[in-house]
């Protein structure tokens, strides 16, 4: 079946020069498409611009490969290695990403919605201004990453670790951090209207002008953990 589909793509691409003009908008290598969906492996690639929707690349090796505003809305990345990514501006709808590695990539400005992310490794990742509405974050790894002015109404963040993590002005609105590692974490701003803040760990948080409610019993206790 993949060879069956590499070889089409391969006939796809050699046609698209004599159907297209040049500068039509045509930003990845072909050459780099091909071997990914012929082996699954592909580090630096130069993959930006491309159309992956609904395409199946569990554990595929991505490593510092360039998605600029690929569109990989559906796309089932389970167990991928994406470390070190430019995923920025890429659509990522409903995309399953259960156990896949994001350290450190720039995923600024991506749209999540609806995507499954439980477990995923999201170290120092660079998620500023990013869609991640109604995600789910079950588990992930988020330590030091920088979520500043994301968007993350109900979602998931059960048990999640973002110590140290970058919340600032975040919007998080009914969002579920049962569970969740927060020490240190810069709340500065953020809206928590709403949010299920029980058994989350809050000390040395900073929670300086968060809007933020305790509708759900939350209330912090000496060493600024939410019970």
């Amino acid at each position: 079946m993949i060879r069956t589909r590499a070889l089409f793509l391969a006939v796809s691409l050699a046609l698209y020069p004599a159907l297209y003009p040049a500068g039509y908008g045509w930003a990845y290598d072909a050459r780099h498409l091909e071997r990914l969906m012929e082996t699954g492996h592909c580090e630096q690639c130069d993959l930006d611009y491309a159309d992956l929707e609904g395409h199946v690349l569990t554990d595929a090796i991505l490593l510092s490969a360039s998605l600029l505003q690929a569109n990989l809305v559906r796309a089932d990345l389970r167990g991928a290695n994406l470390d070190g990514a430019d995923v920025r501006g890429a659509m990522l709808m409903e995309a399953n990403l259960g156990g896949a590695k994001l350290n450190k990539a720039d995923l600024r400005g991506a749209s999540l919605n609806d995507a499954i992310l439980n477990d995923v490794g999201l170290r120092r990742a660079d998620l500023r201004t990013a869609s991640l509405n109604r995600v789910t974050l079950a588990g992930a790894n988020l330590r030091e990453a920088n979520l500043g002015e994301a968007w993350l109404i109900s979602a998931v963040l059960e048990n999640a670790d973002l110590r140290g993590a970058k919340l600032g002005l975040a919007t998080l609105r009914r969002a579920n951090f049962f569970g969740a590692d927060l020490e240190d974490a810069d709340l500065r701003g953020a809206d928590l209207r709403d949010a299920d803040l029980r058994k989350v760990n809050l000390r040395g948080a900073n929670l300086s002008q968060a809007t933020w409610t305790d509708g759900r019993g939350c209330a912090l206790d000496s060493i600024g953990a939410c019970r």
